[in-house]
Order: structure tokens, then C-alpha cells, then sequence
């Protein structure tokens, strides 16, 4: 620690700004003129947009959205792993081979053409899905923000993509009840006790009109289920319960068209309000493969509860994530 923090930041700044000035870009560029610069820059790609297309490459496609993590949205390997229940050293050995071969069969760093682009789009989907999905529910601020932008930027980029509108449309409505999912002593507050009155009520209207974008394109994707059921969570009010029946229609549907754990879980949670701990017990045993699924063993514990069985919670001797 400096003896004088505040003169060692000063003078580190002084510095930095003296080799700016002294930079090759600062001595040969010019300010932008609004006049004749600005359209250009508003028809440029998002970069970010163009890097995960480029990882989106059919010749790296098993491990694209990995690829896409780490490289373009900066997620280490470690955190990937835990997203995929995959060790460390596995999604390092992967990203280290895709990582090659994009190095050996010269796969160039360019936007694809339009049909390509199509093609490509649902594993970027999928990644900006998946890097939301790891840094929830605390992302920094600017981590936040950088995803949102994101997925505003594929829909402006795919407007005529349904599932591109229904990611934004997730997004928006799950960065809603950010503020009330925590109380004044930072204790974590579930779902249903959650006060609506704290929610973002811009960005649930913004979650509404990409809603309403998918479903004037006339298909239904995953992303689009998923944002339904975050809009019939924001329709509950204060003091009152969400239409349990209508999410688990909406989690019956979506576990037919994208079959996954954690929609799986997330269903027996709902059977449990719908048909009582039981049926929803006997559903979440069903379940393969979720000993590595924290919300798992969390809901398990909550539907004994609710039974008052006296059967004590076992756990896997794996650690759980």
C-alpha cells in the first residue's frame, strides 16, 4: 500500500494520459464527424455479436457455446464446467481443442452471410442464455447490463427470429425481480414471498413487447415457454399466488419441446402447488442425473418439509453445486 494512496492514483493517471497523447492512434486520429461518421457506425455489427458467430462454427460445433463462454463472454472454465456438471480439467481439454483447431483449419474471423447466420444463431442463443444463467442471480452491474445489450443487439440483428425476441423476452423478465429477491439484511427472499411492488416495471413491459414480437412470427421455441412463465410470475400480485395450473401447462409443454433437468425440477415445484408433496416428490425422484442440482436437493428438503416426513434428506457423498 502507498504511504499517499491518493498521489500514487494521481500520478498512475498522469501517466497513463501522457502515453495516450504520445500513442500512434491518439497522434493520427481525428475526432468523428457526426455528420458523415455516425450512419456508418450505427450499420456496424455488434463485435461481440460477429466474435460469437465466428465460435458458432459448424467445425467447432460440439463445443461452441463453451467456446463461446469463455472466449467472447469471459467465463472460466471452472464456472463452465459446474454449468454442464462437467469436471474442470474436461471443458478445459475441450476449449483447448476447439481453440486448435480453429487455429489449424484457419477458420476466419468474419460475419457470416445472412443463411449462415440463421444457422449459427441458436448456439449463440443458447450461450448468452447460459452466461445469464451462471451469474445469476448476483452479476455485476456492468455484467448485467453487457447481457441485456446483448441479446437487444440479436434481436435487432434477427428480427425475424421468434426465439431471438424470446430470449431477449426471458432476460428482461427475470432481471425484473432482481430487486426483491434479497431483503434490507441481504437474506435471500423465494419467489412466492417476493413483493411485486419491488419489481422493474420497465423492464417487465420491455419483456411484454419481445413477447409479443415472438408470437406475431408464429413459432414457439424454448425461450419463448421460459419468458411465458417468467410473465405469469410478474402477473401475481401483491399478497396474492401466480396460476399454478396455467405454469404447469406452460413447464409441460416446455419439457416436451427442450427436455431438461432443471425444467424438470422447476416442474415438480409447480406439482407441488397443484397436486401436493407427494405427486411432487414422486416427480422429482424420477428425475436423472440432478445429485449435482442444488435447486434439486433444496426442493427435496422444502416438499418433506411440507409432508412432515420424518424421512431424513440423504445426500449424494459428491459434492453439490
Amino acid at each position: 500500500m502507498p504511504d499517499d494512496p491518493d498521489a500514487w492514483l494521481l500520478t498512475v493517471a498522469r501517466n497513463r494520459q501522457r502515453d495516450r497523447w504520445k500513442s500512434a492512434a491518439e497522434r493520427t486520429s481525428v475526432p468523428l464527424d457526426d455528420k458523415y461518421d455516425a450512419p456508418a457506425l450505427s450499420e456496424r455489427p455488434d463485435r461481440r455479436l460477429e466474435l460469437l458467430l465466428v465460435c458458432a462454427h459448424p467445425a467447432v460445433a460440439e463445443a461452441g457455446v463453451p467456446l463461446m463462454l469463455n472466449t467472447v463472454l469471459g467465463l472460466t472454465a471452472e464456472r463452465i464446467g459446474a454449468a454442464f456438471l462437467i469436471p474442470k480439467a474436461t471443458m478445459a481439454a475441450r476449449l483447448t481443442r476447439a481453440k486448435k483447431r480453429i487455429r489449424t483449419d484457419g477458420i476466419r474471423f468474419e460475419v457470416p452471410d445472412g443463411a449462415v447466420t440463421s444457422e449459427r444463431l441458436g448456439p449463440v442463443l443458447e450461450a448468452v442464455y447460459g452466461a445469464y444463467s451462471i451469474e445469476w442471480p448476483t452479476p455485476p452491474r456492468e455484467r448485467h447490463a453487457l447481457l441485456l445489450g446483448l441479446a437487444g443487439t440479436i434481436t435487432e440483428a434477427a428480427p425475424a427470429v421468434a426465439e431471438a425476441h424470446g430470449l431477449a423476452a426471458l432476460l428482461y423478465l427475470s432481471s425484473a425481480r432482481l430487486p426483491a429477491r434479497v431483503d434490507e439484511d441481504g437474506r435471500y427472499v423465494p419467489l412466492p414471498q417476493q413483493d411485486p411492488r419491488r419489481w422493474d416495471g420497465d423492464l417487465i413491459a420491455a419483456g411484454h413487447r419481445h413477447l409479443r414480437a415472438a408470437h406475431a412470427l408464429g413459432t414457439v421455441g424454448r425461450f419463448q415457454l421460459e419468458a411465458a412463465i417468467g410473465a405469469v410470475h410478474c402477473a401475481r400480485p401483491a399478497g396474492g399466488e401466480p396460476n399454478w395450473a396455467h405454469l404447469r401447462r406452460l413447464y409441460d409443454a416446455l419439457l416436451g419441446l427442450a427436455p431438461t433437468r432443471g425444467a424438470a425440477v422447476a416442474r415438480a415445484a409447480v406439482l407441488a402447488e397443484t397436486d401436493g408433496a407427494a405427486p411432487a416428490l414422486a416427480a422429482l425422484d424420477a428425475i436423472e442425473g440432478v445429485d449435482r442440482l442444488q435447486s434439486a436437493w433444496a426442493l427435496r428438503a422444502h416438499l418433506l418439509r411440507r409432508r412432515a416426513s420424518p424421512r431424513r434428506v440423504r445426500r449424494s457423498p459428491r459434492r453439490s453445486r
